[in-house]
């Protein structure tokens, strides 16, 4: 059997197509993933396994053997591709099997046994497609799932033993190689090849024949938008629209509603709850006003549409990317999560990715997916998958200095609005917030306040804050006030992306630690009287001063600290005592003492 010289692991076209299918001629197992389940052979739409029969049969036949495909289907365990049922009975083996029908009645571990016996013999070339294979084989804990593990592997070491380029072949098809047993997908000789969809030239070409009563520009803004679909979604897009009276006029209506059901469009009516969207934010975020102020100016361009093009696929980011700078505890993580409740009603649209964990430049593959050939291709990713799932999220890298090639790398693409992972997924961000959170230059700040040299302003800070940042990202070796020389990131471009929209928190002042703590001793409050009909008496002032020794660090005060401090001197003692009492109080007067010790008295 001949086989095409160039064997590709990735297409997206239909001249890709075929060089992947050469590829199957090699002598080893093949795992093809396709998360779209037509590929285009010749201009006519095919299902996969029998395109990949068709080809296979096509090219032996060519070579003068007599093959026999055999197709283990997610309805049928087999189904016969080619050949008669006398002729599979006898490459199979067992008076049993000659009748097709005696092999779709047959069980997994059977079907698996049978392929094994086929790929033992050598008189003829065999070809099995398994269909969904993860449908029959997974990793799953149940122990009737796992049995059919073992026939599995025995029947790629029949393979292994008997395979040879141009003889047998067997592939397994998935729309994800991850939902695979990893023995399947590990073993000796597997390789694994991915079909993509319809490259920018198919679409536009799909989106004229399905779409062809509309301008031009929407047509190209259809093709732009619907990346990662396949080409038999083009007609059930138009059907769709159709159905739910959609205009078809709206490319981002249609595909979204296509895509991602009726879920509420959060752009579409932000602009009538701008207002609301305000009152929520700044109700969430204590001390930061000029902070709130300038990422609420964000959010409106934004609402408008104003920094990209959601027409465009290289529209650009809707919103960011926002970097927050400042001392830890000041509220930078609090405002990225408000915003995501304000804007898109659910602090679940938000994908938060620690850069503490990226610290070496491979980490990339994490976020963005591993290529072809790469260990942990197809695992899915933290960044493309879930923004391809969700394009209406924030993006929250939080610490950003840890990871600075990391972050470059991630950050590159954004300009275009677009990232693309190993498996050929884009996701686009032009419905995206995109925030990054940093401390950088907070211990510096830190000793220029303590020694005066700079005033201790908001805007004395925000000076020094973007001094300081800038130095260390652009610089490769920073001469700190102090005059002790540090290295720097050396990514003068990095900070030319971030500094565009750099927002600096203020430190966290006494009187809005009070208010902090008034809104943990409100929540308690709430809590016991609802839940054990009992009052709480404190005084918050005489509580914030009792507690503001726990919550400082390096003379900084650290919001983030709040909570825990109000547990640890309050909440738990509170507890305690209310449940070793001989009495069922009516109230407990709570009162606070320098270091944070709080006496309670329990009144039936």
């Amino acid at each position: 059997m001949t086989s095409v010289a160039r064997a590709a692991t990735t297409a997206t076209t239909s001249e890709g197509v075929r060089d992947l299918l050469g590829a199957l001629g090699l002598s080893r197992p093949v795992i093809v993933e396709a998360p779209a389940d037509t590929i285009l052979l010749g201009g006519d739409p095919l299902e996969l396994p029998q395109a990949v029969a068709g080809w296979w049969l096509e090219v032996a036949r060519a070579a003068g053997a007599a093959p026999v495909a055999l197709r283990w289907t997610a309805a049928l365990p087999v189904a016969v591709e080619a050949g008669t049922e006398q002729e599979v009975a006898a490459v199979l083996g067992g008076d049993d099997l000659d009748r097709s029908a005696a092999l779709a009645a047959r069980d997994p571990q059977a079907v698996l046994l049978a392929c094994t016996r086929a790929f033992s013999q050598v008189e003829r070339p065999v070809l099995v497609v398994i269909e969904s294979a993860d449908l029959h084989l997974t990793d799953s804990t149940d122990p009737i799932a796992r049995q059919q593990l073992a026939p599995a592997i025995a029947m790629l070491d029949a393979f292994a033993r008997h395979g040879r380029a141009g003889h047998h072949a067997l592939v397994l098809t998935t729309a994800a190689a991850t939902r695979l047993p990893g023995a399947i997908r590990a073993y000796p000789g597997m390789h694994t090849a991915h079909l993509g969809g319809p490259d920018e030239a198919e679409r536009i070409a799909l989106a004229d024949d399905a779409f062809p009563e509309c301008s031009a520009d929407v047509r190209r803004a259809y093709a732009a938008r619907t990346v990662g679909l396949a080409r038999r979604d083009f007609p059930l897009l138009r059907a769709h629209a159709e159905r739910f009276g959609l205009p078809l006029d709206d490319p981002a209506g249609v595909v979204r509603s296509y895509r991602y059901g009726t879920r509420r469009d959060a752009w579409r009516g932000a602009r009538a709850r701008r207002d609301e969207i305000h009152a929520e934010v700044r109700r969430h975020v204590f001390g930061q006003d000029a902070a709130v102020t300038a990422v609420l100016d964000e959010l409106d361009q934004a609402i408008l549409g104003l920094n990209s093009d959601p027409y465009d696929l290289a529209g650009g980011l809707r919103g960011g990317p926002m970097l927050f700078l400042g001392p830890t505890g000041t509220g930078k993580t609090e405002l990225a999560k408000a915003v995501t409740r304000a804007l898109f009603g659910t602090p679940d649209a938000m994908i938060r990715i620690s850069m503490e964990g990226y610290a070496q430049a491979h980490s990339a593959e994490r976020l963005t997916g591993a290529p072809p050939g790469y260990v942990g291709h197809g695992e899915e990713n933290q960044l493309v998958t879930p923004l391809v799932r969700n394009p209406q999220q924030v993006v929250l890298f939080d610490e950003a200095e840890k990871a600075p090639a990391v972050l470059k790398t991630v950050l590159a693409p954004l300009d275009d609005g677009t990232l693309t992972d190993g498996r050929g997924q884009t996701a686009r961000f032009g419905e995206a917030i995109v925030i990054l959170t940093s401390n950088l230059g907070s211990a510096v700040v830190a000793d220029q306040l303590a020694s005066g040299a700079i005033p201790d302003t908001p805007d004395g800070i925000r000076d020094a804050y973007l001094e300081i940042a800038e130095a260390l990202v652009s610089q490769t070796h920073v001469r700190l006030p102090n005059g002790q020389t540090v290295e720097g990131m050396g990514m003068p471009e990095l900070w030319f992306r971030l500094a565009r929209r750099a927002v600096v928190f203020d430190r966290l002042r006494p009187e809005v630690l009070r208010t902090l703590v008034g809104k943990e001793v409100s929540v308690l409050r709430s809590r016991l009287e609802a839940r054990e009909g009992i009052e709480l008496v404190v005084d918050v002032g005489d509580l914030t001063a009792s507690i503001q020794p726990l919550i400082t660090e390096k003379g900084t005060l650290n919001g983030r600290l709040v909570n825990g401090a109000v547990r640890d001197v309050l909440t738990g003692p509170l507890a305690a005592r209310i449940l070793s009492a001989d009495i069922a109080p009516r109230r407990v007067e709570a009162t606070p003492r320098a270091g944070g010790v709080v006496d309670l008295r329990l009144v039936p």
